[in-house]
């Protein structure tokens, strides 16, 4: 579980991730739901930001259109303290990936290791904040047997601006949120049955992070079991 400093940091954070943006093959676009997500994230701050989360919807709604959104079916006052079902994990619980001496040797050590494909991963994105010791790296999972393509194309592919899978840099150290929670964020409204078929697919997440992020993996199970991680 993060601190204090990490949780409020790590919702902050989400103010200068990029707007993840899907296309499929068809041309069909899409894009994450701001109030949805950001609910999520600042649970209850989310007020504080009602504002900046309204001048986002416009610009989005003006750029690609209002239907093309989406989120999820959670009720909005249940978001701030979400989880999938019991036992599972809530925001709070993200996972540690590492520490390191410094955020500079944090930012250094990721960068090379995404620059050289660890683990299969390729950067899509970054955005490192020196002044605030805040950094989010965005990256690609390319890995045919477990990457991104190969879970995402058994749940709903309308839900790709889900992706990519984000780490997140707060001081000297890595987090990620738990797949358990970020997958089931972004698709609330598939059944166990279904998550059961990418059952492995949170331990290998976590493991990728951890290798990028220079790290050593913990051991892991499947989707179900109790403290795999």
């Amino acid at each position: 579980m993060v601190s204090r400093f990490a949780f409020q940091a790590l919702a902050l954070s989400w103010r200068v991730c990029g707007i993840r943006v899907g296309v499929k093959a068809d041309g069909t676009v899409s894009y994450i739901n701001p109030e949805y997500w950001y609910r999520a994230y600042f649970g209850k701050l989310f007020s504080r930001h009602q504002d900046e989360v309204k001048e986002l919807e416009e610009r989005l709604k003006q750029a690609l259109g209002a239907t093309a959104r989406f989120g999820g079916d959670v009720p909005a006052e249940k978001l701030a303290n979400y989880q999938y079902t019991f036992g599972l994990e809530h925001f709070k619980d993200s996972a540690q990936l590492k520490k390191y001496p410094s955020f500079d040797v944090a930012i250094s050590t990721i960068q090379r290791n995404l620059s050289q494909g660890v683990k299969d991963t390729a950067l899509v994105y970054k955005v490192i904040l020196p002044a605030k010791r805040l950094a989010v790296f965005g990256m690609a999972e390319q890995d045919p047997r477990i990457g991104d393509a190969a879970w995402v194309s058994k749940l709903v592919p309308e839900h790709i601006a889900a992706l990519p899978y984000e780490m997140y840099v707060i001081d000297d150290q890595a987090f990620a949120l738990h797949p358990r929670y970020r997958i089931a964020l972004s698709w609330p409204a598939l059944t166990m049955g279904t998550f059961l078929k990418i059952g492995n697919t949170p331990a290998e997440i976590l493991a990728t992070l951890t290798a990028v992020a220079g790290g050593v993996a913990k051991a892991s199970g499947t989707w179900g079991e109790e403290g795999w991680y």
